[in-house]
């Protein structure tokens, strides 16, 4: 739309273009993680995830540095800015043919409404298989004992796929798991990385330190957040979504605090600048490499083949709406008492870990009935969250 915009003076096509564009990316927010769950193992669907939130972030990154007005961000250039994100649309459309559907797709088509065939055997023939077969480059019982185990949780539920959404909310258990849904897609925004990211020089100046070199710490931030990201993912790996992503939280937060403290006596205590350079430091080190990596991965980790669409799309839906109060609130309440504005985040960073702690199962060499056993049990051995992660066979 920015073309038309551009060539006919058409606000109204601008507008209209940023409404279709907000929905397709709200729509892709949660349907990536969904298609990457569905192709990939349960054993790495974390890691084969974890990457979306860092693209995310150097994406809106990248797009801050394009929009400089001596780049992309001027009066006669912005079309092209807007328009740029349409070159991976169309890479997008050329690779689909060769873009597989996912095995629960194959597996609704061959059995339809004969879903009881689902606990007998299978045909090594089905296309089904064949696909997990080619997605897998194996043969073997490994590889037939992972098709089982679809075929097993996909038969489990079977009774969801033609229930209403608000008939499966009804129910205890599915209200638990997307209630930890909600509650892992919210973490990221308790750090305060979209917002570090996106008003930079605002933060900077807030943390005591000079905005002449915001661009300069702008690019220090990029640098760490991706250092952490792949520290991270090798964190991930050894320990789990729920270590990793509480580690994090516990480094946000006392960054977060630090942030305060250094605005508080910026004016007092010389040299708060140092102390401001270092809480941004460790406040992307910890959203980078705790919720940053899991904001995609462990929602999926801890749903079904059947319940991860509504629970997905849900999340998501709280995590934009969150972002829009935010993004809205930030620039208002640190005008008015700058790096205070902080104190929020403080305690929703809290409140969340607090809930992580509780309320979402450990995944880590976990099979998925015990996960799912987590959201049955009123009483649950994960409910003594502190004694368990210290030991070795929590996570």
């Amino acid at each position: 739309m920015s073309p038309v915009t551009y060539a006919f003076h058409a606000y109204e096509a601008l507008i209209m273009g940023r409404l279709i564009d907000g929905f397709v990316k709200g729509v892709s927010f949660s349907l990536g993680p969904l298609y990457i769950a569905e192709i990939t193992s349960r054993k790495t669907v974390a890691v084969d995830q974890a990457p979306q939130g860092w693209i995310l972030m150097v994406s809106a990154g990248f797009a801050n540095i394009i929009a400089h007005p001596e780049l992309l961000g001027s009066l006669t250039t912005w079309p092209y800015a807007v328009a740029l994100p349409v070159i991976f649309s169309i890479l997008y459309l050329f690779a689909y043919p060769w873009v597989p559907h996912t095995i629960p797709h194959h597996v609704h088509i061959e059995k339809q409404n004969q879903w009881d065939d689902l606990e007998e055997g299978f045909d090594m023939s089905a296309s089904s298989f064949l696909l997990l077969e080619r997605l897998r480059h194996a043969k073997g019982q490994a590889l037939v004992e992972e098709y089982e185990e679809i075929r097993s949780e996909i038969a489990a539920e079977r009774h969801l796929k033609e229930t209403p959404i608000r008939k499966i909310l009804a129910t205890r258990k599915y209200q638990r798991q997307m209630l930890a849904v909600v509650i892992l897609q919210l973490t990221l925004q308790a750090t305060g990385l979209p917002v570090l990211v996106q008003f930079t020089n605002t933060i900077v100046a807030l943390s005591g330190l000079s905005p002449e070199y915001s661009n300069y710490y702008a690019l220090g931030i990029y640098a760490v957040l991706s250092i952490s990201v792949i520290i991270g993912a090798s964190l991930l790996i050894h320990f789990g979504s729920k270590k990793v992503i509480v580690g994090g939280l516990f480094i946000v937060v006392a960054a977060q605090i630090l942030l305060c403290v250094s605005q508080a006596l910026t004016y007092i205590i010389p040299g708060m600048g140092i102390v401001g350079t270092v809480s941004l430091a460790l406040l992307t080190m910890g959203a980078a490499s705790g919720p940053l990596m899991t904001v995609s991965a462990y929602p999926s980790e801890i749903t079904t083949t059947m319940t991860r669409p509504h629970s997905l799309w849900i999340g998501a839906t709280f995590f934009w709406v969150i972002s829009s109060v935010i993004t809205f609130i930030f620039p208002v309440s640190s005008a008015a008492i700058h790096g205070f504005a902080f104190i929020p985040f403080i305690m929703l960073a809290i409140l969340l870990t607090l809930c992580v702690l509780f309320l979402v199962p450990s995944v880590h060499r976990r099979p998925v009935h015990q996960i799912q056993q987590f959201f049955e049990d009123s009483k649950n051995q994960d409910y003594y969250p502190i004694q368990r992660l210290l030991t070795n066979d929590s996570e």
